[in-house]
């Protein structure tokens, strides 16, 4: 079992068997894409500084759903 792995990455594997008889060579190499996955959504930004007549500052935070 893997786990931890990044959405939308791509992994390159490589398995060997052992047991008390000893180990086996390794397979030839694997390529394993992860689905990609939407992000989550961002916290509510906040405002930033005071609002001019045409414009504003905002600020807000990315959740990490993944890490």
């Amino acid at each position: 079992l893997l786990e931890q792995l990044i959405p939308g990455h791509v992994y390159s594997l490589r398995l060997s068997c052992s047991s008390i008889g000893g180990q086996s060579d390794p397979s030839d190499i694997t390529q394993i894409k992860t689905p990609a996955v939407a992000p989550a959504s961002c916290h509510p930004p906040k405002i930033s500084g005071k609002p001019k007549a045409n414009s504003l500052h905002l600020r807000w935070g990315m959740k990490m759903s993944y890490i």
